[in-house]
């Protein structure tokens, strides 16, 4: 899987082992956790990157895409919240379910969980779905952004060890990681929207 995206980005960008990096990170589903894998990948030839600049134009890119997908999911929740068909829902819910803890509770609550998703190195648990999660919530962008910034980080250490530690393996560890991603972000999908 792995060497099959890098295939495709060495293909679009030739040698250009930076940018496309920059942008694998960037794009939904792709992000740093498999954008730094790729991006050391064999498919490079000499163009690859080494661990550290794959860790740090990765970053560049999916920092972006935290910027950009705040801002995307900021009006398109905001305008789906407006709509009728999300005030019934929402009301249904909130018959349903008797809330005892208080609001600031419930909001330190999604922020945690928005970070801890972030900071999961998994394919699929990303910035998009991060950034969408925290806009679904409510959590303010002051407090978002950092949250997005530093699980991003950690998450991105995490794949560049991964990449130093398994250096002949990388491919087959990681792919080995994405169905686990697939997994626990139908779980969480689930359980916060179906279950509630």
């Amino acid at each position: 899987m792995i060497t099959a995206i890098a295939s495709l980005f060495v293909k679009l960008f030739g040698t250009h082992s930076i940018t496309a990096t920059i942008i694998m990170s960037f794009c939904p589903f792709i992000g740093g956790q498999i954008a730094i894998p790729a991006s050391v990948n064999d498919a490079w030839g000499e163009s690859a990157l080494n661990n550290i600049n794959a860790f740090l134009y990765s970053l560049i890119g999916s920092t972006l895409a935290i910027i950009f997908a705040i801002f995307i999911f900021y009006y398109i929740v905001n305008y789906i919240k407006k709509t009728k068909l999300y005030e019934k829902m929402s009301n249904k819910l909130k018959s349903k379910n008797n809330i005892l803890d208080n609001e600031k509770s419930i909001y330190n609550k999604h922020l945690y969980l928005v970070f801890i998703i972030m900071s999961i190195p998994l394919p699929f648990l990303g910035v998009w779905l991060s950034a969408f999660l925290g806009i679904w919530f409510g959590i303010k962008i002051k407090h978002l952004f950092p949250a997005l910034f530093v699980g991003n980080l950690i998450s991105c250490i995490i794949c560049t060890i991964i990449c130093e530690i398994f250096k002949g393996y990388v491919s087959t560890v990681f792919s080995v990681l994405i169905p686990f991603g697939f997994i626990i972000l139908i779980l969480v999908l689930v359980k916060k929207f179906l279950v509630n």
